[in-house]
């Protein structure tokens, strides 16, 4: 059973590697990889809560979790240029770019990267799929309960929810720019709270 995440912090951006060891890893066969990308609703969870040292031992790959900005951090949009969102699932990007280009020296092949995931992290490989901008960067994909369109997985009133969150904070402003302004001035904490 996952344990609840007490302490978060928006320095949370961790790549955690579960690498077998039975096999030297300067081996020159290299080991196919797996992404997991954990559920959670978009608002919570970390990688550190799945142990991947089990499939990493019996499937014989790498297996890698992360973090990635989850909530008004994570996915904040006010539907326009202002704040687009999505920030969570560039992070994700981001890391499958860190271990497409550093995944050999762990003896891991680039070549062969799988991501998975469950609940909201099924959601984000459905998107991850459709995105150019991870074109190239994995070669298989497991979705497991979720998908982009499920009805959990969008938010149909961006902005509605982003003003909700202005006016508690004190940023209520009409124009979204400077209400997103008025958000990053503001200490995370009292964002997430």
């Amino acid at each position: 059973a996952a344990t609840y995440v007490q302490n978060q912090s928006e320095d949370c951006l961790y790549l955690n590697l579960y690498v077998p060891t039975e096999d030297d890893i300067r081996d020159p066969g290299k080991k196919p990889v797996m992404l997991f990308l954990h559920g959670g609703s978009y608002m919570e969870g970390t990688g550190n809560m799945f142990d991947g040292s089990v499939l990493a031992a019996y499937g014989n790959v790498i297996v890698a979790t992360l973090n990635y900005r989850l909530g008004v951090l994570g996915f904040l949009s006010t539907g326009d240029q202002a704040a687009k969102g999505n920030y969570g699932l560039l992070d994700q990007i981001q890391a499958l770019r860190w271990l497409s280009e550093n995944i050999a020296h762990f003896g891991g092949d680039p070549e062969r990267i799988t991501i998975f995931g469950s609940g909201a992290g099924a959601s984000c490989v459905n998107l991850l799929i459709l995105s150019h901008h991870s074109e190239g960067l994995f070669q298989k994909a497991i979705a497991q309960s979720g998908t982009a369109i499920s009805s959990w997985s969008v938010n149909y009133q961006p902005l509605k929810y982003t003003r909700l969150l202005a006016a508690k904070v004190g940023c209520d402003r009409e124009d979204s720019a400077e209400a997103v302004e008025c958000l990053r001035r503001k200490p995370s904490r009292e964002l997430v709270d």
